[in-house]
């Protein structure tokens, strides 16, 4: 701008430099009068509507502070003790309030997640709200969350839990196991057809989120959480659980090309793999990767599963193959593990320790 004095870059830096350590200074003894307070009230053992306003004031500074939710919980209790059920909702209620503002800044501190479990075990139902309607609404919550950040692995745990609690409210009979390990026990037809309806609810959920991003751990972890309780619930026999499995192969195959780097496909992919080795399997499966490592030649994950299902063919299916078939394996195996060295240097060591400690391979009869 025209007339005006330039004030040089350094002169300008120090003053911003100045104005950021006295705003910080402030912020600073702001924090300490709050937390003075705070253990003042804790010291005398108060629990009094102050202590708890003291306790709202620190954690909204610092929501980490997990002894001052221990005392919440503690004045919370005593007053539940001292008033109504109308009261308990109240205070409760306002809890959760908070905690889903605070949840916006902070979605990954897991005393808030945990807080928040804790209001909604202890918060009484209304007398005219359906038993699962607590728990669908929490389900909104944390679809919200989960749309803000779909790899909070925070949010997916509580997710679990809270589709568990509904599958109890829906069902409201005792001596079910939690579910989804419900869908693996002697059910009714009515509780199976209700818990088969969740998991298949949340399975879907799991390919929306991986259909959005490949990488996300947490989705493809629910998956493997739900796929053999669903087959245990279908009653599915062997054949359509490999068909099923197949299914699973192709979604991975998908994912494998799009992003072959990303850790959290192979470890599905070699969950999935375990559930039954078998000869057709490992080979169907070690030929995909095979074509994949020739478009990506540097990536370790490719790398580490030819060697590893290799292995596996070699420990698992002696009688399957012949013995130049094994011969060859070994060969292949080791030159996965020596461009391994090479490719993923800073875990040379391990890789060279496979080569000079290869697993045993049952004798051949």
């Amino acid at each position: 701008m025209h007339n005006v004095k330039r004030v040089p870059v350094s002169v300008q830096s120090a003053e911003v430099l100045e104005q950021r350590r006295a705003e910080e200074a402030r912020k600073l003894d702001t924090y300490k009068q709050i937390e003075d307070t705070y253990l003042e009230h804790r010291r005398n053992g108060d629990h009094s509507t102050e202590a708890l306003e003291s306790t709202t004031s620190i954690l909204s500074c610092n929501p980490e502070y997990y002894s001052a939710w221990n005392y919440r919980r503690t004045i919370l209790l005593y007053m539940f003790e001292q008033g109504d059920t109308n009261l308990k909702r109240r205070l409760l209620e306002g809890d959760l309030l908070m905690l889903q503002q605070s949840m916006k800044s902070h979605p990954k501190v897991y005393w808030l997640w945990n807080h928040r479990r804790w209001c909604l075990c202890l918060l009484p139902s209304s007398d005219v709200q359906d038993k699962g309607e607590k728990w669908r609404q929490e389900l909104r919550l944390v679809n919200m969350m989960l749309e803000m950040d779909p790899r909070n692995f925070m949010g997916w745990n509580y997710r679990r839990w809270v589709i568990e609690e509904l599958a109890k409210a829906q069902t409201n009979q005792e001596n079910v196991p939690p579910f989804p390990s419900s869908l693996s026990s002697d059910l009714d037809d009515k509780t199976r057809a209700i818990h088969l309806e969740l998991a298949r609810h949340e399975l879907k959920y799991t390919l929306t989120k991986i259909e959005q991003n490949f990488s996300n751990f947490s989705a493809w972890h629910n998956r493997s959480k739900l796929l053999p309780r669903i087959w245990d619930g279908e009653k599915l026999d062997a054949a359509a659980r490999s068909q099923q499995r197949q299914a699973e192969f192709e979604l991975l195959q998908q994912a494998m090309y799009t992003d072959p780097g990303d850790q959290s496909i192979w470890i599905y992919h070699r969950w999935l793999v375990s559930l039954d080795p078998n000869l057709e399997t490992l080979k169907e499966q070690i030929q995909v990767i095979h074509e994949l490592a020739e478009m990506e030649p540097e990536s370790k994950w490719c790398m580490q599963s030819l060697a590893h299902y290799k292995q596996q063919l070699l420990s698992f299916h002696q009688n399957g193959i012949t013995q130049s078939e094994a011969q060859k394996l070994e060969n292949q195996v080791r030159g996965h593990l020596t461009q391994l060295e090479e490719i993923d240097s800073l875990r040379r060591h391990r890789y060279r320790d496979l080569l000079n400690n290869p697993p045993s391979s049952p004798s051949r009869h």
